[in-house]
This record gives C-alpha cells, structure tokens and sequence, in this order.
C-alpha cells in the first residue's frame, strides 16, 4: 500500500462512522477522549454542534479493501470556531494582533477535543500499517485539514495539545510549534500515598496532612469507584455537583455557563464505563460531592469534579488525595490533572509537563508575526517548567 491509494473525505460526525471502525484506527497511545463513545457522547448529548461553537467535521481516510469497498484507515476530528472558548490554548494575543492590523483570526478550524485540554494524537492512521505509512496518511488528513479550512473560510488551522506524531506532520507544512504547561503525577517508587508525602518538602507534606485531617474530622468519608462499581444512578448525582460549582464559578466570575449536559454524562455511564473513576465525598451518609475521571492503559485522566457544598480543601481530596491513593494502590502509572493552578498543583507533587500545540495562519505576514511570538512564548515556558520541575520534591 501506498499513501498515494489513500482518499480522505468530510464527515458531519464522528457518529457517521461505525464505533468499532474509528476505534481500530485511533492511535493506541491515545487517551480515551479520542474514542468513538467519548467523542460521539459529546456529539449526541449536544454539547457540540453549530450553535455551541464546536461544529464537527471528521475527516476520514480510506483504501480501497480486497473487496474493492473503501476501507478506513485513517481519523480526525476537525472543528469550526469562532472563539477560543472551550480550547485552553489562549489565543487572545494573535487575535489582538490580528485586528491591530486590520486582519480577522476567526472563524479558524481545531483539532483537538472540546473542554477537554488533555495531550494526545489528533491525526490517527491505523496502527496495523507500517510506520511511514502511517506518517503519509496523517499528512493526507493534515492537507484534507487544510483544505477544508480554506473552503471554509477560515484564517488558520490549529492543532491543540497535540502529540509529537502530530508535530511532525505539522512542521512539514510549515506550522508555527508553542510550548504550553500541562500538569502530571508519574509513578517514581512510592508505595503509598505517604511515600509520596516523603518526597516533598516538610512545609508542604505538613500543610497536606493538615488538610486531610481537618476533613476527616469533619466527618469526610470518601470511596473509590470504578467501572461497573459505578451506580448506573451517579451519572445524575455527578451532573447535579459539576453544574452546581460550575454554576457558583459563572456566578462569581461572569464566565459562560457550564457547557457539559445531563445526557453527556449519561452517555458516558453508557459508552465509557470501564473507564470511568469516581472518587465520592460523603457527610453524615450523605453523598455531597464526586470527582469524575477516565482512565487507559494505566493512565488516569482528571475530568469533572463538584460539591453540593463549600468546605475548605474538599476538591484537593477528591481530585488530588484520594485519587493518587488509588492509583498507588493500583500500580497506575500517571495521573493527569491538565493545565493552570500551577501554585496548587506543584506542591501537591504534580510535575510540570510539556504540552504542545502547532498552528498555520493563511496570511503570510500575520504567520510569520504569530511564529515568531510562539517561539519567544516557548522559550519562556521552557525555563518555567525547568524551574518548576526543581521545586517539586526534595533531592
């Protein structure tokens, strides 16, 4: 087989593809926001779509099969936007710029996953081919990518918190790279959660114990589930905690409202059950609040967390403490708890990672202006995250 064999078309959804046809091309070391469930949980449970800024548009590439019928091997998703919102790749600098110059930025087109700001592969080919194979099909979907940009009027194509296979596909043609800061737990020995503690500096592992404590004799009780431990009744009680805290954060912050729907999270209960991680909190037998993530090959994943209450250092519990335990306990490899709260996340032994993006601008005078910050952008992330990395625990 050649590249050359290979079409790649346009797609409305990722829906329109068959679940186990998607899945057998995504890349394996991908996350579990690039499945079939997770994408189309989105799809149909109306948190994307025109109205909601996120209007899908898969690219599909394909062979002609032994039987002469068009064969998949190949994916990606693509979006049209006319904002950043949802992305967690802050653009408003190269939007300036754009319209000092009397230039427009938007609409562009996306890869990446939406509300969900989680490295991985966006351009999958499927992983049964060799590897340039492989290499020239994610190239095809990039130019498809292209293309369909351009017939759809957009300035640019980003690629967000993309993988390095994507990088390489996307510094072939010309894409402008900038370094951005994810967060990440990685297993280094700990038996337990106090071999970690061990690990840090006295003052932080002294204020952590503190703050557990405090909550334990508040009354906090949590459990773990996982899986098909996960009540088929939760998704509700998850939905109802996510929107209230969603809904105090767009109260106090003048934000967009909560973008996730009740029927997404049923959809995940649905199509994503054997990733699903819940860490409850309870008072008194009651259940207050929940923290939802996925999990892959012994990678946890942070998503969804909210309380039917405010109480002091309950969110580092459910989505730091209790959570790293588990893994712990599990043998799990990494724990993900994406970008931003550098100043809660670093002392609580979250390493800071490296989180890549690549982006094209149509106009040549407006590319080479956003290349050329990227670069000066990077550089200062770059000594950000070495220093940052020195500060997390004692050597």
């Amino acid at each position: 087989m050649s590249a050359g064999a290979v079409t790649v078309r346009a797609l409305s959804r990722v829906g329109a593809v068959p679940r186990a046809e998607w899945d057998a091309v995504v890349d394996p070391d991908a996350p579990p926001f690039a499945s079939h469930g997770f994408l189309t949980a989105l799809e149909d449970g109306g948190v994307v779509g025109v109205e909601r800024g996120w209007e899908p548009i898969a690219l599909v590439a394909e062979r002609p099969g032994a039987d002469g019928r068009a064969e998949l091997v190949g994916a990606a998703v693509t979006w049209l936007k006319r904002d950043a919102w949802g992305e967690f790749v802050d653009d408003r600098v190269h939007v300036a710029e754009a319209r000092a110059a009397g230039d427009a930025y938007y609409p562009k087109l996306v890869l990446a996953t939406p509300f969900t700001p989680v490295p991985g592969p966006r351009l999958h080919a499927d992983p049964a081919l060799p590897g340039p194979i492989r290499a020239e099909i994610r190239l095809a979907l990039l130019d498809a990518a292209l293309d369909t940009a351009r017939e759809r009027g957009c300035h640019g194509v980003h690629l967000l918190h993309a993988a390095p296979s994507d990088l390489a596909a996307a510094a072939a043609r010309g894409f402008a790279t900038r370094l951005g800061m994810t967060f990440r737990w990685e297993r280094a020995g700990e038996a337990d959660l106090e071999g970690l503690l061990a690990r840090l500096p006295t003052k932080r592992r002294t204020a952590i114990r503190r703050e557990r404590r405090r909550l334990r004799e508040a009354g906090l009780m949590t459990t773990q589930l996982s899986g098909d431990g996960v009540p088929d009744a939760l998704d509700g009680a998850m939905y109802a905690f996510y929107r209230m805290t969603a809904d105090r954060y767009v109260d106090r912050a003048g934000a967009r409202p909560a973008p996730l729907s009740r029927r997404f999270f049923a959809l995940l209960w649905e199509r994503m059950r054997p990733h699903l991680r819940m860490t409850a909190g309870w008072y008194g037998g009651r259940l207050v609040a929940a923290a939802l993530d996925l999990e892959k090959d012994s990678r946890r994943f942070g998503c969804y967390w909210g309380s039917a209450r405010e109480i002091d250092a309950l969110h580092f519990e459910l989505c730091a403490y209790t959570p790293l335990e588990d893994c712990l306990a599990r043998g799990v490899d990494s724990f993900s708890v994406g970008p931003g709260g550098r100043a809660h996340k670093v002392p609580r032994g979250f390493l800071p990672c490296d989180d890549e993006s690549a982006h094209l601008l149509f106009d040549d005078t407006r590319h080479a202006a956003l290349a050329s910050e990227c670069e000066r952008e990077s550089a200062a992330i770059r000594a950000e995250i070495e220093v940052s990395r020195d500060r997390v625990f004692i050597r």
